[in-house]
């Protein structure tokens, strides 16, 4: 009788307790608009630097793109299909400056919250699978 309450007490815990997460993110709206035109702005920043370099600049367009990965990843979460993207176009810059190692380590990466976050059959987790295969072609 007793773990049977308990089941309750527990189910009704679990009922009122997850609202109360999404309840208490969204408290103050002001602060996360702030945060996402923040996000916007450097984002913006960020492409029109790229814009600006050119191709024949691979290290200059690895080094936009790498503040870019990292500004993606702090805002939207390192296991987020937004920071697979910028992964996987960080990796491009270092596939195409025939930086194989690099450009390896970062699809690895990117395939690895892919496979978390969409599932093995998703097709950008196919897609991951396929060009990580082709940079450890290319690095050796």
């Amino acid at each position: 009788m007793a773990a049977r309450g308990l089941g309750r007490s527990l189910a009704a815990l679990l009922l009122f307790a997850t609202p109360l997460t999404g309840l208490h993110a969204q408290q103050n709206p002001a602060a996360n608009d702030t945060r996402q035109a923040d996000y916007d702005r450097r984002l913006a920043d960020n492409k029109q630097r790229l814009r600006a370099i050119s191709y024949s600049d691979p290290e200059g367009r690895i080094a936009i793109l790498a503040e870019r990965e990292q500004l993606v990843g702090d805002f939207y979460g390192q296991d987020s299909v937004e920071h697979a993207d910028a992964l996987q176009l960080l990796a491009f810059e270092y596939y195409s400056a025939k930086r194989w190692a690099e450009d390896a380590a970062l699809r690895a990466r990117a395939l690895s919250i892919r496979r978390k976050v969409q599932g093995d059959r998703s097709s950008d987790t196919l897609y991951a699978v396929r060009s990580l295969g082709q940079s450890l072609e290319n690095d050796h």
